[in-house]
């Protein structure tokens, strides 16, 4: 039987996520959840008649942040006409963070999309990876 989210849909399903293998680290507060699933340390927070998962990506020396903000602008504009995970560059720290956009509406839909969006976070750091190692072959 699926668990219909409602009001402080987070809150009602904190405990259930605490008992699923593979999320540890789970806390909420102030209304958000944390949690970490294997390596990859998420944040989701309810946004209207949804949420918003945040995660990691990595950090950026200088020169690969600059072409990369400018990839992440390309690609955000299409992600957002489809509903995809969003990638920025926060400045400040030269720290990459992937978001997305979760429509779920049981607890079993979001525990899903979390799965994914760690799964999709996993994805960017080997991109960003790959991506770092053909800008220092330029380099050489």
């Amino acid at each position: 039987m699926h668990q219909k989210i409602t009001d402080s849909r987070l809150h009602q399903i904190a405990p259930e996520l605490g008992s699923r293998p593979g999320f540890e680290g789970l806390t909420f507060n102030e209304g958000c959840l944390t949690f970490t699933f294997g390596e990859t340390v998420v944040l989701v927070e309810e946004v209207r008649e949804g949420f918003v998962l945040t995660g990691f990506v990595d950090s950026l020396p200088d020169e690969t942040s600059e072409r990369l903000l400018a990839a992440c602008l390309i690609s955000n504009l299409n992600a957002v006409k489809s509903d995809f995970p969003v990638i920025s560059v926060e400045e400040t720290t030269r720290s990459l963070i992937l978001q997305r956009w979760s429509h779920a509406g049981t607890a079993e839909e979001l525990i899903a999309a979390m799965e994914q969006f760690s799964g999709q976070i996993r994805r960017a750091r080997d991109s960003v990876c790959r991506f770092s190692e053909k800008i220092d072959t330029k380099r050489l």
